[in-house]
């Protein structure tokens, strides 16, 4: 049997612990650069680990790192360490060595900690083969997806404590905030009246749910959604499990160039002014580099067969390639939920409210795993139409099972002309009425906002002061 702690001593370097503590209490200032780029599990030596910790504790209570202080922490919380090593480490080095050493040492500790994360690893995976080993009924999806997410963890290199104490957790607030209001990390849709409602945007980590009747708009309020932020720098993947690619390209472009969808679907330009033909006519003959749409980070997959974890398999792939390219902010849509599927041996429930509810559990983690907003398009049933006021409520989602649960937003369309034809305001008989009704936020206030839909043109614009909204292409 391998002797787990054999190896990871020598997947040590002591002496770069007690290198990077001595820099420190030679040049107190250092003391932030250390607590943001170290974690108490990348220190092997249990001694350096409690002086690590000693230092953090002084330093997010706003307190000089200094020899004294440190002992005194070392007392006060009964660490059984001699604390005269803590004497020898502050007349280590003079202030000149430490930026000549600081960032060498640095590495070296985490390059032996994503050593030893390894090996926490592969002795999690041969727990889980063993584990999976007395269950031979788990799908093998279900065990891929498992493993995958280790591996994930292990490349991305997140090391996170067992657990945490509130008074630790503020901090980290604060910095989240600041980091919000300097970075913008929210994810706005770009209608205003809508981003007023829900804060501002999606926040990372959310999973949103927009519902509706066929045909009602879902669609184009993702397309735009996904324009929107593409236009201003994130990364889009987008699952169409309905409409194979050359039909989303299409709504994009008529979206993006307010033309009939149909010019894309049946090549033909009637009733288009001379000015738009114009316009269709360069985007068919230009160079690709040379159309603007084309340089849009959105990425398309139409296969229409994936399974639920197939989606968070292909989006972690995409997620490393993605912010491997630079991209800071990334955003994935699903068109549509019911047509996810599970694994082949866990269809065995027969129960689609059942598969639902794992499917909507399974991309809530995929968008806490990957800190992503999750935009997944839903049907409404045909419970709606029978009754007289054909508003959606939520108990409307279609074999909702847990999809109310695990929303952070859910979103319902409706358009009134969708059922009394004769309602229809506009001259433009094309133009109609959007309620985006937000029935649900768990961070938030809910209501309901009304905007334009072009159906001609697949395009969705706000109704303020009557204008299409800012930012579109």
């Amino acid at each position: 049997m391998i002797n787990e702690n054999h190896i990871k001593k020598q997947l040590a370097s002591e002496e770069a612990e007690y290198r990077i503590l001595a820099l420190t209490f030679t040049d107190p200032t250092r003391a932030t650069d250390l607590i943001h780029q170290l974690q108490p599990r990348d220190f092997y030596n249990p001694t350096f680990r409690y002086i690590f910790l000693a230092i953090r504790s002084l330093v997010r209570k706003g307190k000089p790192v200094d020899v004294s202080l440190v002992k005194e922490y070392l007392i006060t919380h009964k660490i059984p360490i001699d604390t005269d090593i803590l004497d020898t480490m502050a007349t280590q080095y003079i202030l000149a060595d430490v930026p000549f050493y600081w960032e060498g040492t640095i590495e070296i500790i985490k390059y032996f900690s994503y050593l030893r994360k390894a090996v926490d690893v592969g002795q999690t995976l041969i727990k889980k083969s063993l584990e999976f080993a007395g269950q031979p009924e788990t799908p093998i999806d279900k065990i891929k997806d498992d493993i995958e997410k280790l591996v994930t963890e292990y490349l991305q290199y997140e090391r996170k404590d067992d657990f945490v104490a509130l008074r630790d957790v503020i901090p980290l607030l604060r910095e989240q905030l600041v980091e919000k209001q300097a970075n913008n990390v929210l994810y706005p849709t770009y209608i205003p009246s809508l981003d007023r409602l829900i804060g501002g945007g999606f926040a990372p980590d959310e999973l949103v749910i927009v519902a509706g009747r066929p045909s009602m708009g879902k669609t184009a309020l993702a397309i735009d959604i996904a324009v929107s932020n593409a236009s201003r720098g994130t990364c889009v993947l987008f699952f169409s499990l309905e409409m194979p690619k050359c039909q989303i390209v299409s709504r994009i472009l008529a979206s993006v160039m307010q033309v009939p969808i149909g010019v894309f679907r049946q090549g033909k330009y009637d009733g288009l002014s001379e000015k738009d033909r114009k316009r269709v006519l360069a985007m068919l003959t230009q160079e690709l580099d040379d159309i603007e749409v084309s340089r849009l980070p959105i990425y398309i997959n139409d296969n229409p067969s994936l399974n639920v974890y197939d989606i968070k398999s292909v989006t972690r792939k995409f997620a490393r390639k993605c912010f491997k390219a630079g991209f800071q902010k990334m955003l994935v849509v699903i068109d549509y939920l019911q047509l996810i599927t599970l694994s082949e041996e866990e269809r065995r429930y027969k129960n689609r409210v059942l598969e639902i509810g794992i499917i909507t559990s399974e991309l809530k983690k995929l968008a806490r795993e990957l800190h992503i907003p999750v935009i997944v398009l839903s049907q409404l049933s045909r419970a709606v139409e029978q009754r007289a006021d054909k508003k959606p409520q939520l108990s409307d989602l279609r074999e909702s099972g847990t999809i109310e649960q695990d929303a952070d937003i859910v979103m319902l369309l409706y358009r009134d002309d969708y059922y009394n034809p004769a309602t229809q305001k506009e001259k433009d008989d094309s133009i109609s009425d959007l309620e985006i009704i937000v029935a649900k936020h768990r961070q938030g206030k809910t209501g309901t906002v009304t905007v334009k839909f072009d159906k001609a043109t697949n395009y969705v614009f706000d109704v303020e002061k009557g204008e299409k909204k800012v930012g579109k292409m």
